[in-house]
């Protein structure tokens, strides 16, 4: 099967401007993103994570380098965004989060529905924000990001407030979707567990500003082919985490 590349990121650096210096965050970033795949990013606190999704969201601009959507279609990138801090809505409510800027685009309700109840949202479509917990805030961001049929995925330390069980129920529903709709995903995340479960990839960014290159490790087929609540108990498992480890701790 040939992959469809959605997303390029060429040798990208960006920097900080404080007055009148840089401090670099970001340096020579590569890789490439195909339908159906699942990129995790990982590192030390402070490494520019977040700082890397917002280039390719486009909400900074890089310093240097590139980044490219190829879409089928030939139109902008559908791009989903599920923000650390939630960026709900605070006079909306849960269903009007859900759908904000989506609401001609709900044509799939079986779908729909599907993932409200599977984020545990059913009771909640009337109540605002302020009424959530930080799970039910932290899901119904996610849900919003989802609804719209994203080209790309992109989640920033998701479900970290989500019970573990309800949370590997999200994650198997997220390996379901990513594939049926042939969705490019990054995953932010600094629980390396999440990052092996879910991933086909998982780039590891050395600290902020650091000449050391990048670290990019391959999932293995054997293990990707699980779903994230399988794949924790995979016995290939405990290999690939000592892998990461060691990789990680090489770029500190």
């Amino acid at each position: 099967m040939i992959e469809r590349i959605v997303l390029e990121v060429e040798a990208v650096s960006y920097s900080w401007r404080m007055k009148g210096a840089a401090r670099p965050i970001l340096r020579s970033i590569s890789f490439c993103l195909s339908a159906g795949q699942t990129l995790a990013i990982t590192g030390p606190s402070g490494c520019g994570k977040t700082t890397l999704l917002r280039l390719i969201t486009g909400i900074l601009q890089p310093s240097s380098g590139d980044i490219r959507y190829s879409i089928a279609e030939k139109r902008r990138a559908r791009i989903g965004f599920m923000f650390q801090d939630h960026r709900l809505v605070p006079w909306l409510t849960v269903y009007q989060n859900l759908t904000f800027g989506h609401a001609s685009e709900i044509s799939d309700l079986g779908q729909f529905n599907e993932l409200i109840d599977l984020l545990g949202l059913r009771d909640h479509l009337t109540d605002f924000p302020s009424r959530l917990s930080g799970g039910l805030k932290e899901r119904t961001a996610l849900g919003r990001a989802l609804i719209g049929k994203p080209d790309v995925l992109m989640l920033d330390e998701p479900l970290g407030s989500t019970d573990y069980v309800h949370r590997l129920e999200i994650e198997d529903y997220l390996f379901k979707r990513i594939r049926s709709d042939s969705i490019a995903a990054l995953i932010v995340t600094h629980d390396l567990d999440q990052a092996i479960a879910n991933a086909n990839r998982i780039i590891i960014l050395p600290p902020a500003g650091s000449a050391v290159p990048e670290s990019i490790l391959e999932v293995p087929e054997d293990l990707r082919m699980h779903r994230p609540s399988e794949a924790r108990l995979a016995p290939q498992m405990a290999g690939m985490m000592r892998e990461l480890i060691s990789s990680y701790e090489a770029l500190l």
